[in-house]
C-alpha cells in the first residue's frame, strides 16, 4: 500500500453503500445492473477514478464511468469522446506542455495521460484508440497483481481487476507520474522567471482586500467556464506567487 496523492477525493457513501465494491473489467455486465444511465455526463478530473470501454457488451451503452460522488453511470458516448471532452476544457499551454514534458523524458506519446494539476487520468491502451479505458492514478491507495492481471484499490475501499500484467501496469504509473513531476518543474520554472521580472502592480481606490476578492472571483469565473474544480486556497497560493504580497 502507498500513500494516494489527492486526500480530498472521497467517496459519496450514501451511493456507494449500495453499490458493489469490487468490479472486473472484464466483466461489464455484471456492473450495468447498478449504472444510472447519463447520455449528457461529463468526467470530472477530481472524482472520476474509471473510465471501462464496453461496446462489446451493449449496442447502446459505450462505457461505464466509476465516479467517487456520482456513482456508476452508463453513457452512450464512448470513452474516447468522453476523455477527448475532459481534454477540451484544459487551456491550450497545458496539453502543449504535458506532450512537452512525455517528449523530455523520452516517452512514446501513444499512452500520453490527462494530467491537471495533482488529477492524472492515463490510459490502459493507446491514448488515440477508442476502445481505450482509463484510471484515475490519483485516487489509488493500492495495487497488487492477480494471477496475470493487476487489482486496483481506490482510496482504500473499491476495487478494480484488469487485464494487464503487474510490471506493465507499474511502468505506466511509474511514466504517469515522472510526466506529472516534469509539468510541476515546468511550470515552476515559468513562476521562477516571471518573479524576476519584477511586475509593478499600479495603484488603485480599492483597497487590499477588494482586490484579492476581486482577482480571487475573476479566477474562479473563468476556471469554472473550462469545468475546471479549484479550491479557493489554491487562487490565493497563485495570486501571491503572481503579484507578490498585496
Amino acid at each position: 500500500m502507498f500513500d494516494y496523492q489527492d486526500k480530498s477525493f472521497t467517496f459519496n457513501h450514501a451511493i456507494w453503500n449500495q453499490n458493489p465494491k469490487s468490479f472486473d473489467l472484464e466483466q461489464p455486465s455484471q456492473i450495468l445492473p447498478y449504472a444510472v444511465v447519463n447520455d449528457h455526463v461529463k468526467l470530472s478530473f477530481k472524482n472520476t477514478f474509471a473510465v471501462m470501454d464496453v461496446r462489446t457488451v451493449n449496442h447502446a451503452i459505450k462505457s461505464i464511468i466509476l465516479d467517487a460522488q456520482r456513482g456508476i453511470i452508463a453513457t452512450s458516448q464512448s470513452a474516447h469522446v468522453l476523455t477527448a471532452a475532459l481534454v477540451n476544457t484544459l487551456i491550450y499551454e497545458n496539453k502543449r506542455s504535458t506532450s512537452m514534458a512525455s517528449e523530455q523524458l523520452g516517452y512514446s506519446q501513444t499512452k500520453l495521460p490527462i494530467v491537471q494539476n495533482q488529477y492524472i487520468l492515463s490510459p490502459l491502451g493507446a491514448a488515440t484508440r477508442s476502445s481505450t479505458s482509463w484510471i484515475g492514478l490519483h485516487s489509488l491507495s493500492d495495487y497488487w497483481a492477480d494471477g496475470k492481471r493487476v487489482k486496483l484499490e481506490f482510496a482504500n475501499q473499491v476495487r478494480l481487476i484488469i487485464p494487464k500484467s503487474w510490471l506493465s501496469f507499474e511502468t505506466q504509473v511509474r511514466k504517469a507520474r515522472r510526466i506529472q513531476a516534469e509539468l510541476h518543474k515546468m511550470t515552476q520554472q515559468q513562476l521562477d522567471e516571471a518573479a524576476v521580472n519584477e511586475i509593478v502592480v499600479p495603484n488603485q481606490a480599492l483597497n487590499v482586500p477588494t482586490q484579492v476578492r476581486m482577482y480571487r472571483e475573476c479566477t474562479t469565473f473563468v476556471l469554472a467556464q473550462y469545468g475546471i474544480d479549484v479550491c479557493p486556497e489554491d487562487i490565493d497560493f497563485y495570486i501571491h506567487k503572481f503579484f507578490g504580497k498585496l
